[in-house]
């Protein structure tokens, strides 16, 4: 009997010690659980922020490339350069991501690099822009090709900002705040554009892709 007695009491003690691990080790998971939810709902947390930030300072860099894209270099419908020469009248577009007080490796890769690719598009635009002997006076050439380098910097802000939206469940733009006339506006600016250069290079089938005289918006 007192063998039965000590085989039982092992029994018991050991089955105590199993239920008292496996009641820990639940408990445990559960915690790493709760835990890892509460870190990824951080995570997120600051992802919908930091895509909230970027989007804002997008909508103003749109708004300021649709201003340039739309800019045919006259003001009061005379060329702004005085003496027929054609001259900006709009302020040049920026935005600078490095400079937003935001984590953006918050975001997923593929969005930081097109947030990060929006200066370097631009840059190599200006780039063009500024290249000694592309363009010759009364500048309306430049003009036209300042515009349209501004409207498709813009199209791809607006794209940028758009899959921002979607990546953070961010809600779509109302458009009736004029989302959508933007992207019309910038849209017209490239249409012009390219339907000038096909009626210049019909016209003119030797010189290429030289843009065509200023003929206003």
């Amino acid at each position: 009997m007192e063998t039965g007695l000590e085989l039982l009491k092992v029994v018991i003690t050991a089955g105590a010690a199993f239920a008292g691990v496996w009641y820990g080790q639940r408990n445990s998971n559960r915690k790493d659980v709760e835990r890892a939810h509460l870190e990824a709902e951080k995570r997120q947390q600051e992802k919908v922020f930091v895509a909230t930030v970027v989007v804002k300072h997008l909508e103003a860099y749109i708004n300021a490339c649709v201003a340039a894209a739309h800019d045919d270099g006259t003001e009061s419908g005379y060329p702004a350069g005085g003496n027929g020469i054609y001259r900006t009248t709009t302020p040049r577009p920026e935005f600078d991501p490095y400079k937003l007080d935001v984590n953006l490796q918050a975001l997923p890769s593929a969005l930081i690099y097109d947030v990060l690719s929006i200066p370097m598009r631009q840059d190599a635009a200006e780039d063009y822009l500024a290249s000694p002997g592309s363009f010759d006076p009364p500048y309306d050439e430049y003009i036209w090709e300042r515009g349209h380098q501004f409207a498709k910097l813009g199209q791809y802000a607006i794209e940028v900002a758009t899959r921002l939206r979607r990546s953070t469940g961010l809600p779509k733009e109302d458009l009736s705040q004029g989302w959508r006339s933007r992207e019309e506006a910038l849209a017209a600016v490239v249409t012009q554009y390219e339907e000038n250069l096909a009626a210049r290079a019909r016209q003119f089938p030797n010189i290429g892709s030289a843009l065509p005289p200023h003929s206003g918006t």
